[in-house]
């Protein structure tokens, strides 16, 4: 199907605790040359998942289904400031037969009041686990190979990280003008 009549979500007005765009069905992407030499790909891909899942390139194949909503608490500090609570859920669906419920991103942000509308900065954290991903390779010539098994990605816990560190790669950090919503 056409990429432009499916739907996408994650980002600064969907859930934010995703990067743009990469809620629901994605695909991983790998460069054969510069990342698996003469390694074969799907060992290398299934090495990558468990040792650097943050060297995959990870793009979105969009679904004919979503929902998604949020709920949002602001608390006025002064006349142009606001802090603000919230809880975006959803999630993109090849179909609906493939509901397995929803995701759920809290955090938290601030608002400045200007004449442009809400400046807003958000900190959303991605409460999602590892999931299994379809892997391309990027071959020597341009061209492209779908490896025959999915991995399983984690990108907050692909190399067994301490609860610390964990925790700051599971945050997304939003800039953005106008109200979520």
């Amino acid at each position: 199907m056409n990429p432009a009549k499916r739907f996408y979500g994650g980002g600064a007005n969907s859930l934010r605790g995703f990067r743009q765009n990469l809620l629901g069905p994605t695909v991983l992407v790998i460069d054969s040359v510069s990342q698996c030499g003469n390694t074969a790909l799907q060992a290398c891909a299934d090495a990558l998942a468990d040792t650097a899942a943050n060297e995959f390139l990870q793009r979105p194949k969009g679904g004919n289904g979503l929902i998604e909503g949020s709920i949002e608490l602001r608390y006025q500090l002064t006349r142009q400031w606001q802090l603000v609570g919230f809880v975006d859920w959803g999630d993109v669906y090849d179909d609906v037969t493939t509901l397995d419920g929803p995701s759920a991103t809290p955090g938290a942000g601030v608002r400045f009041s200007s004449p442009i509308g809400p400046i807003r900065l958000d900190l959303g954290y991605n409460t999602q686990g590892p999931r299994l991903r379809e892997v391309v390779a990027e071959l020597e010539d341009g061209s492209l190979a779908q490896l025959e098994e999915p991995v399983v990605y984690d990108p907050a816990g692909y190399d067994d990280p301490s609860l610390f560190k964990e925790f700051f790669r599971r945050l997304r950090v939003h800039f953005a003008i106008g109200q979520a919503f």
